[in-house]
């Protein structure tokens, strides 16, 4: 469990099952529809393997993410 000095990353998702808060403590999601997804989608707008959410480093040795989207 993280302390409270720790902050937390959260990937919010609203889709047709309401909203959703995701607390991201990995480098690597997949995110769509189907149901192997990390992140899992409710939208027929959203195809099986949609994207991929990356966590990437930042120079002050902090990171971010970015939403790949899938080919």
């Amino acid at each position: 469990m993280a302390s409270e000095s720790q902050l937390s990353n959260i990937f919010i998702v609203e889709d047709s099952k309401g909203r959703r808060e995701i607390i991201l403590d990995g480098s690597v999601y997949s995110i769509g529809r189907d149901p192997k997804c990390d992140i899992r989608l409710s939208s027929q707008f959203v195809s099986r393997h949609h994207a991929t959410l990356v966590q990437l480093p930042k120079d002050d040795n902090t990171f971010y993410y970015r939403i790949v989207e899938a080919i």
